[in-house]
């Protein structure tokens, strides 16, 4: 059983609340699939833990914006932040977005950890490295998306996949 959660069931909420593609779906889904502690959903009775254990966080980098959402391991979106890409032109300046908005809906979902992270970003990618070259954002150049997610949440597993998979 894959926690009670298919791939289109995430893939679907994230693109709803415009996180962004089918990316973001596959990687939170993969981060559900391999956490050793989600075998079952959120029951609905159940609320969620005040240190964020039954959270996931999902992250779009894109060419027009960056997008993160909480969500619960049965696909409830718990919170949502975004902000545009432009401006952000430097390969740090992107990242430091990333991490702004990653915190922002951490924050806004009252947690300050969650079990995993997920993210989605035009490749091409070294996976399942999670190395990134974007072609529309030519900041990133080898960079290492998934290593650095690993070291600013370093609650559980990351898992980082190109966002046209």
């Amino acid at each position: 059983m894959r926690a009670g959660l298919g791939w289109a069931s995430v893939s679907g909420r994230v693109r709803g609340v415009g996180l962004g593609g089918d990316g973001v779906g596959s990687a939170t889904e993969g981060v559900l699939c391999q956490y050793s502690g989600m075998t079952t959903p959120l029951a609905e009775s159940e609320t969620i833990a005040p240190d964020g254990s039954n959270l996931i966080l999902g992250i779009d980098v894109g060419g027009t914006k960056i997008a993160a959402g909480v969500v619960t391991f049965d696909g409830e979106l718990v919170s949502t932040a975004r902000i545009a890409t432009a401006g952000h032109r430097t390969t740090e300046a992107l990242w430091q977005a990333v991490v702004s908005v990653g915190d922002q809906a951490m924050a806004e979902a009252g947690v300050t950890r969650v079990a995993g992270v997920g993210c989605g970003c035009a490749g091409p990618m070294a996976w399942p490295e999670g190395v990134v070259s974007p072609l529309n954002l030519p900041e990133w150049r080898e960079f290492p998306l998934a290593g650095r997610i690993r070291e600013k949440w370093p609650f559980g597993p990351v898992r980082a996949h190109n966002d046209a998979v």
